[in-house]
């Protein structure tokens, strides 16, 4: 099953994995990592579809930040934690800008695994995908790479058993 929030992005990998084979179903399920009833549904849906499953690929994340000396707290926080503000105007002038916020890189790989566990009790395998800039040092992406190293230190206690 093919998850992410942009049902059209997933429509197109889709069709690419089906061309690759026909005998492969592809199933796709838009959905925000960062939404525990989201994924709580999405995992519900699997457990009815196929009863069991094997594997959990975990890859969202997001990335835009800046130069350490020059962003805002507000702004380095908002990245590492990926809270993504999504703005919902009016044409209204008298209602209030409204926000929705989107841990994507930290808790979006967090409420996955949680559920896999829920769901499957804990049998299969767990892939959390991070990025290269855990290991490398590059200006203006240092709340990225920290929340990535938040998912490797989440990987490793996972498998001690936490």
């Amino acid at each position: 099953m093919l998850v992410g929030r942009n049902p059209e992005n997933l429509g197109i990998t889709a069709d690419k994995v089906a061309a690759v084979s026909k005998s492969i179903e592809v199933l796709v399920q838009p959905t925000d990592v960062s939404d525990e009833l989201g994924v709580k549904k999405l995992f519900e849906k699997v457990k009815a579809k196929f009863d069991q499953a094997h594997i959990l690929i975990n890859a969202a994340g997001t990335m835009g930040s800046g130069m350490m000396g020059d962003a805002p707290l507000a702004s380095w926080w908002r990245d590492f934690v990926r809270v993504i503000l999504i703005h919902e105007f009016t044409l209204a002038a008298s209602n209030p800008l409204l926000c929705r916020r989107q841990e994507i890189n930290v808790k979006g790989t967090f409420l996955p695994i949680q559920s896999f566990i829920q769901n499957f009790g804990g049998e299969g395998t767990i892939i959390n995908l991070v990025s290269v800039a855990v290991a490398m040092d590059a200006p203006g992406i240092s709340s990225y790479a920290s929340s990535k190293l938040a998912v490797v230190k989440m990987s490793q206690a996972l498998s001690l058993g936490n």
